[in-house]
Parts: C-alpha cells; sequence; structure tokens
C-alpha cells in the first residue's frame, strides 16, 4: 500500500502525509490476513492437513468479501435499532420434519 499512497500522492498532487493517512483502514485487514494465514497454518499442522498454497489465496480473496458483508449485517443491525425494530428474526419453518412423527405414532398405537 505504501508504493499506491505515494504514487498517489506524486499523481494526484495530493500532500504525501494524507495520501498515507488514506491507507491507514488497511492496517487492521492487513494485520488480520496476517494473523488468519498463521492460524490455517497451526490448524493444519494440528490436524494433520495439508494446507496448499490455493488455501491461503481463498482466505486473502475472500477475507475482504467477507468483511463487506459483516459490514452489510451491521448496517443492518443498526437500521433495524434506528427504526425500533427489536423484534428477533427467526427462520420460518414449514415443519416437513414433524410429518412422519404423527403417522408413525398412530401405527405404533395401532398394534
Amino acid at each position: 500500500m505504501i508504493p499506491a499512497g505515494l504514487l498517489l500522492a506524486w499523481v494526484g498532487g495530493v500532500p504525501l502525509p494524507i495520501a498515507m493517512i488514506a491507507w491507514l483502514p488497511m492496517v487492521p485487514m492487513a494485520a488480520m490476513t496476517v494473523f488468519e494465514a498463521v492460524a490455517l497454518h497451526d490448524f493444519g499442522r494440528e490436524y494433520g492437513f495439508r494446507i496448499g498454497p490455493w488455501q491461503y489465496v481463498k482466505l486473502t480473496v475472500g477475507g475482504p468479501l467477507y468483511a463487506v458483508v459483516l459490514a452489510a449485517a451491521a448496517l443492518r443491525a443498526v437500521w433495524r435499532e434506528y427504526t425500533g425494530r427489536r423484534d428477533w428474526e427467526l427462520t420460518s419453518h414449514i415443519g416437513a420434519h414433524l410429518s412422519t412423527a404423527p403417522q408413525q405414532r398412530q401405527q405404533q398405537e395401532v398394534r
């Protein structure tokens, strides 16, 4: 990110300190990616999984996308709180797993 900040300062005419401050939010994201890569390596070593380069690529590419999903969920939660909706959202169920239980009970009662 430092070369990108320097390029922004040089090409865009932005003062160098401001161009470098613009990249500060990337520091926690980069640190999180490094920590997750280390944790992935330790997980593979601890449980005997072979962690290849492709898993690190997926982790690196998926991390920022996951952060966007988390940000969207946080904005939605803030909006729900702001509008006063504090009810618990549940997944609607149709009870399909319960349809065989009454039939089995009836068969057992008949016997």
